[in-house]
């Protein structure tokens, strides 16, 4: 049985590296050169440059028709565009909502000095200042709802070891505290039950041979109640702090502000 147990705890270890190996190896084609989405940015971007803006902006708008389907740098892209091109129609409140919307997804946009004229970094200036009190609110809401979100996952991986994990979408992980604290936690209740057993036979040996062997097996019960039950602890308050303290890997799913 013991060794039994050290086999199925390699092969869950192999296994799970396995897992996270594959799971790092894991490439994002999202962005593929041939994708016809990111060839109409590309188009809008050249329409707006060639200053045919209606066509500019009604690709631009096409192409946002379907959110679903668009990367954020893609989202990211065709904002800028609308937002150069109501400018250029002297509708600053729009090229300004634009700008917000751009900022949203990539708060690192930063102005072209050098391309960009007067009108358009004043518009940009202006779009900035309000984002970045808008992105302040949504970090402190972000924050509380995150902190609230990781509680409710503790919880639930106190009840079931690798649950909290499962809902804050981290499979393998999940995967593996669950399946190691079943392995571990069984191997402890079964020694546990033996280690009554093996005192006993120890206790009633009738020479000194057979209490050699008993003791032996009576020290080695002992041994391993409290190496699997140091182990079941281990796992179990690991799954409940890491469900506390690590963040999602899906957070916009859960708490995000939309």
């Amino acid at each position: 049985m013991r060794w039994s147990f050290v086999t199925l705890s390699i092969w869950v270890i192999a296994f799970t590296c396995g897992l996270i190996i594959n799971d790092c190896q894991a490439v994002d084609t999202s962005e593929s050169k041939n994708d016809p989405r990111q060839n109409s940015i590309e188009r809008a971007a050249q329409f707006f440059e060639e200053g045919q803006i209606v066509e500019a902006e009604n690709l631009a708008f096409k192409t946002l028709s379907k959110p679903e389907l668009l990367t954020k740098n893609q989202k990211f892209s065709l904002y800028r565009i609308l937002a150069f091109c109501a400018i250029a129609n002297d509708d600053e409140e729009g090229g300004e909502r634009y700008f917000k919307n751009a900022l949203m997804q990539n708060p690192n946009m930063s102005p072209d000095p050098l391309l960009w004229s007067p009108k358009i970094r004043r518009v940009f200036d202006r779009a900035k200042s309000s984002f970045k009190i808008i992105q302040e609110d949504v970090k402190k809401q972000q924050l509380s709802q995150e902190a609230d979100f990781c509680r409710q996952a503790s919880l639930k991986s106190m009840i079931i070891p690798g649950y909290g994990q499962l809902v804050k979408g981290q499979k393998v992980k999940s995967f593996a505290a669950g399946l190691l604290f079943a392995g571990v936690a069984s191997a402890f209740v079964y020694e546990l039950f033996s280690y009554p057993g093996a005192r006993d036979a120890y206790y009633n040996a009738t020479n000194s041979a057979d209490a050699e062997a008993k003791w032996k097996e009576y020290r080695d019960t002992q041994y391993y109640v409290n190496l699997s039950g140091l182990l079941t602890l281990t796992i179990y308050s690991y799954s409940f702090f890491d469900a506390l303290w690590s963040a999602p890997s899906q957070p916009d799913s859960s708490f995000s502000s939309q």
